[in-house]
């Protein structure tokens, strides 16, 4: 799957007409995958009353259509016309076929009242108001009733976004109503991940409506699928060597736990061998709690040219997770971008150390995967936050593109860009990932897939989605409040069960 602007989607629309797929079979096998979704996923409708809410253009015709796929099925449905009669071809149609069926059609601008009444007596209510195409603010009547089944607390189904969502920067209006489900077509818009529009959407459920085309800039929703390809490994005849060898200069006084976490993360990603670089006075805390590492330790007081050489002879090393950021921190980042040759993840310290020389990473050989969080992001580009969140794939693609690096922007709706204009989104995860501690488990991740060999695009998007995945098994078990970073490496290997049996 993948994501697309409101006018993306036309063109992949027109493409599949010009393609011999009429508009009217596209918006029929819309409809109708909705109410299958419906119907699967809410069997209590079967015994009660859906209210569908349609607007005048073509999603209220795909609302139309889901009506009549549930009136076949002997299930009791009610259309509200919100914004009066049908006026796009194809929704007219529509009206047309489902009038055949005797449904009951109410007109919610001059019969408001009884509409209410209606959808306080429903089980369901479909919003089939607005589609990808709304802009500006939603008018009184969709408002009113839209509101009304919040109020009512009444279980909601989106058609392709909630009416009210901008689908391509996640902005709404004052009134959009918050979903249980939303139902998309063909793709995702920018709309169900962009804040505050994804807040809105539920459970976001994609169908085939028979459109083939897309375009190729347009960003990757990471899945199993995708995830399972990556995570391939070799049999038979193996040894340590046969998967790589890990560096990870990680941790400082008072920063052990980072250490200690990016280093298990490693070893559990089925690494043959995590090296971690870390100072004297953490080692024993380190050591402790990841046993299975080949350590390499160092002073305070030796020069930072010395510590660069540990970790020269890995496959794939790691800069960061609690590492400090100090003068000392800054000429060893400094050295071991401009000196090491293997794939290098920058996290956290990794890069504050190096932020006023970031141009050093335009000269590398090696491949570079950037790890900011909003604000660290914000710092490399030496602009407010707000703007980072504002256009988070923007912000994304600027990085990869100036730092020939791999960048991946870390929040809700993980954005991972490559500076070969590849570009994908991870949707897995919770907020009980928001706790100090689940980025330095994602590094440790990332730097054992690379050091597996997998690409760093590849490797990019695999760690964030298992992450995220994990995040959710964590969670299930104690909860988002309770679950601690330190939990996602328990887990780790029964979700890696799950792509080898």
């Amino acid at each position: 799957m993948v994501v697309l602007t409101a006018e993306q989607m036309k063109q992949a629309e027109e493409q599949a007409s010009q393609n011999g797929l009429s508009y009217l079979r596209m918006m029929d096998n819309a409809g109708s995958f909705a109410a299958r979704r419906i119907q699967t996923k809410y069997p209590a409708a079967q015994q009660g009353l859906t209210v569908v809410l349609c607007g005048c253009g073509n999603n209220g015709g795909d609302g139309f259509v889901v009506a009549r796929r549930l009136a076949e099925k002997q299930m009791k449905v009610v259309v509200v016309l919100v914004c009066g009669a049908p006026r796009t071809d194809c929704a007219v149609e529509m009206y047309e076929r489902l009038r055949s069926l005797n449904v009951m059609v109410v007109d919610g601008q001059t019969e408001i009242n009884f509409a209410r009444n209606l959808i306080a007596e429903s089980v369901l209510v479909v919003d089939g108001v607005f589609g990808t195409g709304f802009h500006g603010q939603l008018p009184g009547c969709a408002k009113e009733l839209l509101g009304y089944s919040m109020q009512m607390k009444k279980t909601m189904v989106a058609l392709d976004l909630p009416s009210g969502v901008n689908a391509d920067n996640g902005e709404i209006a004052d009134g959009t109503p918050t979903c249980q489900t939303t139902v998309s077509f063909h793709a995702y818009k920018y709309g169900h991940i962009l804040y505050p529009g994804a807040a809105c959407c539920g459970e976001i459920l994609v169908g085939d409506i028979g459109i083939a085309w897309h375009p190729s800039c347009a960003p990757l929703v990471i899945d199993r699928a995708f995830v399972a390809e990556r995570l391939v490994r070799v049999q038979g005849d193996t040894h340590k060597g046969t998967y790589g060898k890990a560096a990870l200069l990680v941790g400082s006084k008072g920063m052990s736990g980072a250490a200690s976490l990016s280093v298990a993360a490693c070893l559990r990603c089925g690494v043959g061998l995590a090296i971690p670089i870390v100072p004297n006075e953490i080692y024993p805390l380190v050591a402790s709690s990841a046993t299975e590492g080949v350590y390499r330790i160092y002073q305070p007081s030796d020069q930072p040219a010395s510590v660069v050489q540990l970790g020269m002879d890995a496959s794939a090393m790691l800069v960061g997770c609690g590492l400090g950021n100090t003068p000392f921190t800054s000429r060893v980042c400094y050295g071991v971008a401009e000196q090491y040759n293997g794939p290098l993840v920058l996290d956290a310290d990794g890069i504050n150390s190096l932020l006023l020389h970031m141009d050093v990473l335009k000269k590398r050989e090696g491949a570079t995967v950037l790890t900011p969080h909003p604000v660290e992001m914000a710092r490399i580009m030496r602009q407010d936050v707000s703007l980072v969140q504002a256009d988070r794939f923007g912000a994304a693609r600027q990085v990869a593109d100036t730092y020939g690096a791999v960048t991946v922007l870390k929040g809700a709706g993980t954005v991972i860009a490559s500076p070969d204009g590849r570009m994908a989104v991870n949707l897995t995860g919770n907020s009980g990932l928001s706790k100090g501690g689940s980025g330095d488990v994602l590094a440790g991740m990332l730097v054992s897939l690379l050091a597996q060999g997998v690409e760093p695009f590849d490797a990019a998007c695999t760690a964030v989605w298992l992450h995220g995945k994990a995040g959710e098994m964590v969670s299930s078990r104690l909860s988002q409040r309770a679950m601690l970073p330190g939990d996602l490496v328990q887990v780790l290997p029964s979700l890696f069960l799950e792509f080898e049996e």
